[in-house]
């Protein structure tokens, strides 16, 4: 009798074990999600098929190791896990030694330094491949939050799904730059530069110059490129400029440095009339203003963005370029993240370039 009785106790523990064992597995798989509220004890006990007895041993496990939680009238949620703090932050930039980011770098850093937070920093170099191996590695990493400018952000990004369980594992993420549109979390935020704003002031400022015959050459990838374009085009009919498809040319980061090469021979006999042209940045400004005479011999004026290069326009050319608020955006991206991980909500931040100098 005492045999049979250890046996039944050891086939019991044996019962209600593996039952919490494979609920532990539907948290870790996201069958059940962080937050969520798991099945009713009836509705368990048939997915398990075992008694209601071993149901709520099961869950007293789970209850014990801090993965559920009890809500009195409402049900069992599965808990968040607890983020130990590491004083340290990811950065993620799409390149770091060129053109505007060291400038946005150094404004994060010291910001973070200040505060006591190290800083790792990660480059994706616009690739959405290299984006997904970094999120990757850094869920094995113990940091408290993200800096990140988005990879290719005009295009469905597979990625999205990380930076979804990041925050839902309570590490806040701050988007510079360029962000992903569909992703909606309190444990997320943007700081930004007004593009849209951006492209209407390049043909404002042109059409008061007297330029009615203005060319476009954007990036496709991005939403930078295609808010700029935006601007650009609804300034265009505003102004009562001459509205052509074939004036407008598309480039990606891939041809960043080649795109003129591929300008079809229609786009270039349309833009063959164009006085002035708007380009995406100075990067793209550069290219242009190499070929500029052999390209668009018409083009006396070239507007760009971001102030940052020194532009050397030939004989009879002249070069406006909107100054990207660099150090502000780094600035103010790091502050947003340290409010965040003191467990406040930040709103998105959409900020003005500096057009004083045109």
């Amino acid at each position: 009798m005492v045999y049979c009785r250890c046996k039944e106790i050891e086939m019991a523990n044996y019962r209600y074990k593996k039952t919490a064992d494979q609920m532990k597995a539907n948290i870790e798989d996201g069958t059940w999600p962080y937050g969520s509220r798991i099945p009713s004890e009836e509705k368990l006990r048939e997915m398990y098929d075992c008694s209601r007895v071993t149901i709520r041993q099961a869950l007293d496990v789970l209850l014990e190791e801090g993965l559920i939680y009890k809500v009195r009238g409402s049900g069992t949620y599965i808990k968040k896990p607890v983020h130990e703090p590491s004083y340290t932050i990811a950065v993620i930039t799409t390149y770091i030694s060129e053109y505007i980011f060291p400038s946005i770098l150094h404004a994060i850093e010291d910001c973070m330094e200040e505060q006591g937070y190290s800083v790792i920093i990660k480059t994706t170099k616009n690739s959405i491949a290299r984006e997904r191996k970094i999120l990757k590695e850094l869920k094995d990493k113990n940091v408290d939050g993200i800096i990140v400018e988005g990879t290719k952000t005009a295009f469905p990004n597979p990625n999205v799904s990380f930076y979804e369980e990041i925050a839902e594992a309570d590490i806040p993420v701050v988007f510079f730059n360029g962000y992903y549109e569909n992703i909606s979390s309190p444990r997320i935020s943007y700081v930004v530069v007004d593009d849209y704003n951006g492209g209407w002031t390049s043909v404002k400022k042109l059409h008061e110059l007297g330029h009615t015959k203005i060319g476009g050459i954007f990036k496709a990838d991005d939403m930078q490129g295609l808010r700029r374009f935006s601007g650009f085009v609804d300034a265009l009919i505003a102004y009562d400029c001459e509205l052509d498809d074939d004036k407008i040319s598309w480039f990606r980061t891939e041809t960043r440095k080649t795109f003129l090469r591929d300008l079809s021979t229609e786009t270039r006999k349309a833009m063959s009339d164009c006085t002035a042209l708007v380009v995406y940045n100075d990067i793209a400004a550069e290219v242009v203003l190499k070929k500029i005479k052999e390209y668009f011999p018409s083009v006396t004026m070239v507007f760009s963005f971001d102030k940052k290069y020194f532009l050397d326009p030939p004989d009879g050319v002249e070069v406006m370029s909107l100054d990207h608020p660099k150090g502000k955006i780094g600035e103010t991206a790091a502050q947003k993240l340290l409010s965040m991980l003191n467990g406040n909500k930040e709103e998105s931040t959409t900020m003005d370039w500096d057009a004083s100098s045109l």
